[in-house]
């Protein structure tokens, strides 16, 4: 190894060194539990260089929260696992509206097919599974 190559591990050594004392510091300003979101705002964590270490910090610190718009958020697999199979839940509240607040009678968004309940979404859901199978879509295709 030449005295160049040394010096350059060196240089990038020193400089991985200082962005980890720096994230370092980063990671010790707890100002983001004041936050309602708790840092993880879902409309911006796309926006965000490493996304992944925000949801791992509030899967550490909070793995089940509430938002601030009163839906709960599941962190933990195992969590989000348990409440699929054991949990009775749904999309639509027990006054019958959904989130954003239409009732099941009102207009075509409010009943869309992800935003209903069984029977209605299996239901709806079995004829729509028709239009999506690979010889109805290979027919459009070479329509």
């Amino acid at each position: 190894m030449s005295q160049s190559d040394a010096a350059t591990i060196v240089a990038v050594g020193t400089a991985n060194a200082a962005a980890g004392k720096a994230a370092s510091a980063a990671s010790d300003d707890e100002s983001w539990k004041d936050d309602p979101w708790l840092g993880v705002f879902p409309p911006q964590l796309a926006r965000h260089s490493d996304p992944y270490r925000l949801l791992a910090r509030l899967r550490e610190y909070d793995p089940v929260n509430a938002t601030p718009f009163g839906i709960w958020r599941l962190t933990r697999y195992d969590d989000i696992v348990r409440m699929l199979r054991e949990v009775p839940a749904g999309v639509r509240f027990a006054d019958d509206t959904s989130f954003g607040g239409q009732a099941a009678g009102l207009s075509l968004p409010g009943r869309f097919v992800l935003q209903q309940d069984p029977p209605n979404h299996t239901r709806l859901r079995k004829l729509m599974s028709q239009a999506f199978k690979p010889r109805a879509t290979e027919m459009l295709r070479a329509a």
